[in-house]
């Protein structure tokens, strides 16, 4: 916001008997004055735009560049009445949208609500998604892989593990018994609670078979980085080496780089929760398998 010395202040206000409200507000910005006024209920409004301190105010008239320009009209929801002659062009007192990326003016063509240049590049990562799951659909040796776990700490264990090829194929499913208890809280997202998994082989078990299915596969996990940290825990748990198969890919952050929805704080795409995943491993290989199905199904 502009200092006192740079700027004054925007002014929202009615008639003596409405509500009124002030609002102080950077130069480089406008409001949506109808939407502020419709909300509190006011009849008429008058706005003052933000002028330079610099400007010799005795010289200023409402044709000159930063001079004051006030509008006043009704608000057609509360009074019914149309916008006055006198009245500035509606769209000027609108808020101009803005990239959440750089700030600069949005392009109205784009859903994200981007700039020209982001929307271009948006669109071109949005096309590199669209290849990436056309790939993935028609790789061999592709394979959906997740898991539930007895928790999200550095303590948390593998509880349940499943694979899935890109045909639909269950390659693997299966509970384990973890060293550790279950906290309820992982029993209450996944159902899995130690009566079930009192029979289960332990990760020990079944670790040479997971090693020589993922053994030179490419390997996708919705949230990958949080599976293969949990995979990994679990392995030092029981002395073994990490399992290392050709790649891993996160569809995850394939999504949101394909949904575009711009995080401001992480300075990143969004990331989106699974969408159709019942907290079982197979269940959202499946719901994994079904989000890239869709993407392929894009025109980039």
């Amino acid at each position: 916001m502009m200092t006192p010395e740079h700027s004054t202040m925007l002014v929202v206000g009615a008639e003596v008997q409405t509500p009124f409200a002030i609002l102080c507000i950077s130069a480089n910005y406008t409001i949506r004055a109808q939407a502020f006024v419709g909300v509190l209920g006011l009849r008429h409004m008058h706005v003052v735009y933000d002028v330079p301190h610099s400007l010799n105010r005795k010289n200023n008239s409402t044709n000159s560049p930063g001079a004051v320009r006030t509008r006043t009209g009704s608000n057609p929801e509360t009074a019914g009445g149309s916008e006055s002659e006198e009245s500035m062009p509606k769209q000027s007192m609108l808020q101009t949208k803005r990239c959440p990326r750089c700030r600069l003016l949005a392009d109205q063509g784009s859903a994200p609500g981007y700039c020209t240049a982001h929307h271009t590049l948006w669109q071109h990562e949005r096309r590199a998604v669209v290849a990436w799951a056309h790939w993935a659909l028609a790789t061999r040796n592709v394979v959906l892989l997740d898991t539930e776990t007895t928790g999200l700490d550095n303590e948390a264990e593998v509880l349940e593990l499943a694979l899935l090829s890109t045909q639909g194929e269950v390659l693997f499913d299966t509970l384990i018994r973890p060293q550790g208890p279950i906290p309820a809280a992982a029993t209450a997202v996944h159902q899995i609670d130690a009566s079930a998994v009192a029979h289960a082989p332990t990760f020990g078990a079944v670790y040479p078979r997971l090693v020589a299915l993922l053994r030179k596969r490419f390997v996708i996990v919705y949230n990958a980085a949080y599976d293969r940290r949990i995979l990994d825990q679990t392995c030092a748990r029981y002395g073994l080496p990490p399992v290392r198969p050709a790649a891993w890919h996160c569809a995850m952050l394939e999504y949101a780089k394909f949904t575009g929805v711009w995080n401001a704080a992480k300075q990143d795409y969004t990331w989106h929760k699974l969408q159709g995943g019942d907290h079982s491993a197979l269940g959202d290989c499946r719901a994994t398998l079904a989000t890239i199905a869709w993407m392929a199904e894009a025109n980039g």
